[in-house]
């Protein structure tokens, strides 16, 4: 009877250790040119999607000159951005986990500081509130990123551009890297 138990006990467990068969795939990264039409690899050879993945917005394509250098310095001749102050949003589909993710911008309309402020809200999550490209870059056409560490526990990533107290939200690429940034050093 013992035995019965016990080989009835471990077939429990060998099925329920299999669960659905399902399984979870590994955390892959994204990159998103946002606003442009065809896919690209960057000078360290990652590979950039075409814009894809969005809810709202206006692609543009500019041919600005820029200052300073990128390894992917083609992120920046194409952006999405908010019309008429509107926002727009980012769902990617990744698998759960902890990511970092990098918004690339780059000011190529606005010539001074105070001419675009915008925020940035990341699965819920208000990060950045009254950005201005132009006065953390330093100056136009210069990039600049702003990282982040955040949780997926959905299976989907949401990013959402806001707009503030002038001009439109844009962002020119999105990098989703899985892993979290080290914690400072105190």
């Amino acid at each position: 009877m013992s035995h019965l138990f016990l080989s009835t006990l471990l077939l429990l467990l060998l099925l329920i250790s299999m669960g659905s068969g399902r399984t979870q795939a590994a955390p892959t990264s994204v990159r998103i040119n946002a606003g442009a039409t065809t896919s690209y690899t960057d000078n360290n050879g990652n590979a950039w999607l075409a814009d894809q993945f969005v809810n709202g917005g206006t692609a543009y394509t500019n041919s600005s000159t820029l200052s300073g250098s990128s390894p992917a310095p083609q992120v920046y001749h194409s952006e999405r951005y908010g019309q008429s102050k509107s926002s727009f949003a980012y769902n990617i589909p990744v698998s759960n986990g902890s990511y970092t993710v990098n918004l690339d911008f780059a000011e190529s309309y606005v010539t001074g500081p105070g001419q675009r402020i915008f925020g940035v809200s990341i699965n819920g999550t208000q990060v950045l509130t009254n950005f201005d490209i132009f006065a953390a870059a330093g100056g136009m056409n210069i990039p600049v990123a702003k990282t982040f560490s955040v949780a997926v526990t959905n299976g989907t990533l949401n990013i959402n551009f806001l707009p503030g107290s002038i001009e439109n939200p844009k962002v020119n690429g999105i990098e989703v890297v899985p892993g979290t940034l080290p914690l400072p050093v105190a």
